[in-house]
């Protein structure tokens, strides 16, 4: 009986535990900002598509020297 016991209160902490670090259903729901990355052919500079609140943008980045060179709506 004991043995039971301590199995199902076993049980109950470990599924407390996992319920604790799913994630919540909105953070499935939401769409990713960043998306449509391409990468030079020498590795410098990346391309990126980049959503927030409600613009739409392409921007354009220099790895090498770390700045932004341009983007558009």
């Amino acid at each position: 009986m004991k043995k039971t016991q301590s199995i199902i209160l076993l049980l109950f902490l470990t599924t407390s535990a996992i319920a604790q670090q799913m994630a919540r259903l909105e953070e499935y729901g939401d769409l990713p900002t960043i998306s449509q990355i391409a990468v030079s052919p020498s590795g410098n500079r990346i391309a990126y598509r980049n959503i927030t609140n409600d613009m739409d943008a392409v921007v354009v980045q220099d790895l090498a020297l770390g700045k932004f060179l341009g983007g558009t709506l």
